[in-house]
């Protein structure tokens, strides 16, 4: 049954959105569901896209998973000239609906956070809402956690009216917030469950460790899939 897309934003740079939108996606594709993940937007390298070109079996070519590309770590609005930006946001939109039609379950991935600027007045949130996607916030399980996520949930909520499934990053090593990060964010936004994903070392970019680590969270990814309105299997 095909879904609404999955968006998967987080609460910045580096949170492990890539992971996740990954590992989700190869969950779905093992449970015979037609899922692939893209990444309209990236900047500096194209890691992500390679990765997520692997996850989908390279059914799709790169320039459909990631139709714009700055080769400067920046955002689009930054790195890319006036008339670039521009174009790129046409072609990331028409990536998007195009790849839609298509497969059962499109995952998309977003670049830094809720309100990077992708061209003069359009953000990430904004993207979120022209695709009228499900939403999954990606942040990581340290001090600070509490405020970024809150505050991206709130954006959120006032930019496209939806409320994201919050989903934390465990990092190597545990600070003292850890333990109550979860608990407490669930009782300030009043959501039922916030999901934790264990730290899954740092080999994530190869087929073999990622699969590895699919088959151990694969319920907490049906738990996560589940929240957020997507048919799994």
């Amino acid at each position: 049954m095909k879904t609404p897309p999955l968006f998967i934003t987080g609460t910045g740079t580096g949170v492990g959105k890539t992971t996740l939108t990954a590992l989700l996606t190869l969950h779905l594709r093992q449970r015979g569901v037609h899922a692939v993940a893209i990444k309209p937007y990236c900047s500096g390298t194209q890691e992500d896209t390679e990765l997520l070109a692997s996850v989908n079996e390279h059914e799709l070519p790169s320039d459909q998973i990631t139709p714009v590309f700055c080769p400067k770590p920046l955002a689009p609005r930054a790195g890319l000239s006036a008339g670039a930006f521009r174009s790129g946001f046409r072609r990331a939109i028409h990536a998007i609906e195009e790849t839609s039609k298509k497969v059962e379950c499109l995952l998309i991935e977003g670049i830094g956070g809720l309100e990077v600027p992708l061209a003069p007045g359009i953000a990430v949130s904004d993207l979120i809402s022209m695709t009228k996607s499900n939403v999954i916030i990606v942040g990581r399980n340290r001090i600070g956690v509490i405020n970024e996520v809150s505050l991206t949930q709130y954006r959120l909520r006032e930019k496209t009216g939806k409320i994201g499934q919050i989903v934390l990053m465990q990092e190597p090593k545990l600070d003292e917030s850890a333990g109550s990060n979860a608990r407490i964010l669930a009782e300030k936004l009043e959501i039922p469950k916030i999901i934790l994903i264990p730290y899954l070392g740092g080999e994530l970019s190869q087929m073999r460790h990622l699969k590895h680590s699919e088959k151990k969270i694969k319920k907490k990814l049906a738990r996560i899939l589940k929240s957020a309105n997507v048919s799994h299997g």
